[in-house]
């Protein structure tokens, strides 16, 4: 029998979606244990999740919550390899991920467990940029105004459905705020719940984050608005030749900000952006048969419940 290993996973949603493939590779030749926040996202894979205390606010709270499946901790000694990013420039993150654990196969499977799709009229989920205390990546951000000009756009043609998980003082959004039919702010939502609206979307948009592994994993299209901070964030970091992500748009600045500042005041303008919103909308319009007429459109109501 081959002996187990222990990985000690990264933390953070995006990069789980991220590990999960370099994971799975990892599990074909021996018996995996993970460290990680998000049990949820290897459901479906042969591994033993463990948790640990994390001082993290939303990871806390996913691992606090009753009735996920966590494996006992091994009883014995077994070897442990910290899964991580190799700082390189131009390697992308699935590069750098499966050097810490020294693996590069030729091919990847990047998907995620389905937790079944939301049938409703066809929506989009929007992803507003936002600031948190616990890592201030300020950079990163695309102009909060590129986000809000697009939820305007694509109002009259689906419903908008915005998502973050806010909290005074940890975790606040910058204004302004996209337009949004029903809001979920404030962490309403579980893991299961979030992922399933990315699945069943007729599209996404926001910017570089979990959102991008998560909808290229449904194939969902995606209207991808970046900000600065390019050194770790450009397209050759978090896309990789292995996976596709044609349906993914990317809406680059024109002097797309190269820094390894996360707080830097990048220059983050992209030129003829409403032109290139258009384009999006009407590519997606077409491929989803949505009705071009606005008054074929019934509003959601919002509230406080998931009310798909």
């Amino acid at each position: 029998m081959v002996n187990p290993i222990m990985l000690r996973g990264m933390m953070g949603l995006g990069d789980n979606i991220y590990q999960r493939a370099i994971v799975r590779e990892v599990a074909k030749a021996r018996p995996v244990y993970l460290i990680t926040a998000w049990p949820q996202l290897y459901a479906d894979l042969p591994i033993w999740p463990l948790r640990v205390a994390s001082r993290l606010r939303t990871q806390a709270k996913n691992m606090m919550r009753d009735g996920l499946a966590w494996a006992a901790w091994p009883r014995s000694r077994i070897p442990e390899i910290r899964i991580n990013y190799v700082s390189r420039p131009k390697v992308s993150i699935l590069e750098a991920l499966g050097a810490s654990v020294g693996l590069q196969p030729d091919a990847l499977t990047f998907d995620l467990p389905s937790f079944g799709k939301q049938s409703q009229k066809p929506y989009i989920v929007i992803r507003p940029a936002t600031i948190r205390t616990e890592w201030l990546a300020t950079g990163r951000n695309p102009d909060p105004e590129y986000l809000a000009l697009a939820a305007d756009k694509l109002r009259d043609f689906f419903q908008i459905i915005s998502i973050a998980d806010l909290a005074p003082g940890e975790e606040w959004a910058l204004e302004p705020l996209p337009y949004a039919d029903q809001t979920f702010h404030a962490g309403e939502l579980t893991i299961e719940e979030t992922l399933s609206l990315v699945e069943g979307a007729a599209g996404v948009v926001g910017g570089v984050g979990w959102l991008v592994p998560a909808a290229i994993a449904y194939r969902t299209p995606m209207l991808l608005i970046f900000g600065g901070w390019g050194f770790y964030n450009g397209p050759e970091r978090i896309f990789d030749s292995r996976i596709d992500a044609s349906n993914v748009r990317s809406l680059l600045p024109a002097e797309f900000c190269q820094c390894r500042d996360q707080g830097h005041a990048c220059d983050k303008r992209i030129p003829n952006i409403g032109a290139e919103i258009d384009r999006w909308l009407v590519d997606l319009v077409a491929s989803r048969e949505v009705a071009m007429a606005s008054g074929s459109r019934d509003r959601m109501v919002s509230g406080n419940g998931m009310s798909l």
